[in-house]
């Protein structure tokens, strides 16, 4: 559990880990730091989170926005879908809405 009440523990299913990506691990994805970024997630990352597309690294940078102007934000918005025996991404699940 985090300070602020949020819990960090994956969504965990048979086969799949639903795991919140931190706001320093979307900073280190924002600013294209692999290094850092695979050193925070502590599992394999996928390729597509390090993509040259601005419209992307700008979709990255509008999340962790997000959740530094409202915590409450932070369950709901980029989670790792991670497989367990490959402790690898697969992709990412992401909630364009604040559950009520």
């Amino acid at each position: 559990m985090r300070g602020d009440g949020v819990s960090q523990e994956p969504i965990r299913s048979p086969r799949l880990d639903l795991v919140l990506l931190s706001l320093p691990l979307m900073g280190a994805i924002v600013a294209g730091d692999r290094r850092a970024a695979q050193t925070l997630a502590g599992f394999v990352l996928a390729d597509q989170l390090f993509s040259d597309d601005p419209e992307y690294v700008a979709y990255f940078g509008m999340r962790r926005d997000q959740v530094l102007r409202d915590a409450s934000w932070a369950p709901w918005w980029q989670r790792a879908i991670v497989s367990r025996a490959e402790n690898a991404m697969q992709r990412q699940k992401k909630s364009d809405e604040h559950p009520d």
